[in-house]
C-alpha cells in the first residue's frame, strides 16, 4: 500500500477515507466534502492529484471550491460519457501513460480535453537484481518443466482482452514445430466460480497442451518468471500502455507484442522485439518461431530491449515528467 511505503520512508502522509458523491446518500456525500475540505485546508496543500478518473469527482470539485489546482491521471480507456461524468469539476491537466492514449481520450471528449491540457507521463520501472540460478531452478522444479525447455510466458491477467486464447491457440501450432517448448501463464482471473481461468485450463486440454502449458496463478513477484522465460508472448486486443513489456524489456527478454494502443512506443518493431496484428494467433505462432529457429535474433532484441527500458521508462524518467508537470500547474494557478 502506498500509505506503508510513505511512512517507510518519514514521509509525511494522512489518510483521509471519503465517500463517492450519490444522490441517495446526500448526508455521506457532505460528511465526505466537510472531512475532506477540512483537511486540504488544514494541510495547505499545494496540489492535489488523483490517480485515476472514476476517484476524481469529490476531491476534484473539493480542492476546486479552495483554488488548489488539480491534476486527474487517467489510467484506462473510459468512454466518453464516463469521462464527462468524472471530470466534469474541471481540472488544470489530465495525465495519460501513453501518447496514444492522450489522443485516444482528446478525440472521445475534444472539448473536455484539449491537447493544451494533456500531458504524458509513462510508467517507469526499475527492475531488482536478476534472481539466483538456485531460485529459477527451484521454480522450473515446482512448475516441472523440462530442463531444456525453452519457455514462453504470457504475464497478466487472465481475460478475454488480453488475447489469453490465442496465445493458447500459437501454442498449439509452435509445438508442432518446435516441440520442445513449454509455456507458462502468469496472472489469474480474480473471479469466482466459472471462471475464464477454467474456461482457458479447459481449452488448454482440448488444445493437447496438459504437458506443455502451466498456469502459475496470481504471483505478488512476476520478476523470476521473467527471468525464467526466453521471451515474452503480450497478445492483447487492448492495452493503454503495457507495463509487461516494460516488465519484460527490463529482463532483457524480446517481447512479442499486438500493435495495439501504447506497446509500439515501448516495443521497436524488429529493434526491440516483434509487433503482430492483434487476434492473428498464426501471426504469433510465425513470429514466435522466428525468434526460436534464430537464438542470436533473440538476443540481440533482447538486448536493445533492455537498453531501451534503461534509457526511456526508468522511474527517475517518470518522476522528472511528473515534476514538470506539478511544476506547471502550480506557477499556472
Amino acid at each position: 500500500m502506498l500509505l506503508d511505503e510513505l511512512r517507510r520512508e518519514n514521509l509525511p502522509s494522512e489518510s483521509v477515507l471519503f465517500e463517492e458523491p450519490s444522490r441517495r446518500r446526500p448526508i455521506g456525500t457532505l460528511r465526505s466534502y466537510r472531512n475532506l475540505r477540512s483537511t486540504l485546508r488544514r494541510l495547505s496543500l499545494s496540489l492535489v492529484h488523483v490517480n485515476d478518473a472514476p476517484f476524481y469527482r469529490l476531491p476534484g470539485w473539493t480542492a476546486g471550491r479552495l483554488a488548489i489546482p488539480r491534476l486527474v491521471h487517467v489510467r484506462y480507456t473510459y468512454d466518453a460519457e464516463g469521462l464527462r461524468w468524472w471530470l466534469k469539476a474541471g481540472f488544470e491537466y489530465a495525465l495519460f501513460a501513453s501518447r496514444w492514449m492522450a489522443e485516444w481520450a482528446a478525440e472521445q471528449c475534444p472539448e473536455l480535453l484539449p491537447r493544451a491540457r494533456t500531458r504524458v507521463v509513462r510508467n517507469g520501472y526499475d527492475p531488482p537484481a536478476m534472481p539466483s540460478p538456485e531460485e529459477l531452478k527451484s521454480i522450473r522444479t515446482a512448475l516441472d518443466l523440462p530442463p531444456n525447455a525453452c519457455v514462453i510466458a504470457f504475464v497478466g491477467q487472465l481475460i478475454p482482452v488480453k488475447g489469453v486464447e490465442e496465445f493458447l491457440r500459437a501454442a498449439q501450432v509452435i509445438r508442432k514445430r518446435h516441440p520442445r517448448t513449454a509455456f507458462i501463464l502468469v496472472g489469474d482471473d480474480f473471479q469466482a466460480g466459472s471462471s475464464f481461468r477454467c474456461e482457458m485450463e479447459l481449452l488448454t486440454t482440448e488444445l493437447g497442451l496438459e504437458s506443455a502449458a502451466r498456469f502459475t496463478g496470481f504471483q505478488r513477484r512476476p520478476w523470476p518468471y521473467y527471468a525464467l522465460s526466453d521471451l515474452v508472448v503480450m497478445p492483447s486486443r487492448v492495452e493503454p500502455l503495457g507495463n509487461v513489456a516494460i516488465e519484460a524489456g527490463a529482463a532483457g527478454r524480446p517481447v512479442i507484442a499486438s500493435r495495439v494502443g501504447g506497446i509500439p512506443e515501448i516495443v521497436v518493431d524488429r529493434e526491440t522485439g516483434l509487433l503482430i496484428e492483434p487476434g492473428d494467433y498464426e501471426a504469433i505462432a510465425d513470429a514466435t518461431c522466428e525468434l526460436l529457429d534464430s537464438p542470436d535474433l533473440r538476443k540481440r532484441l533482447g538486448t536493445a530491449a533492455a537498453q531501451r527500458i534503461r534509457s526511456d521508462f526508468t522511474l527517475k524518467r517518470q518522476l522528472e515528467q511528473l515534476e514538470a508537470v506539478y511544476e506547471e500547474a502550480i506557477q499556472g494557478s
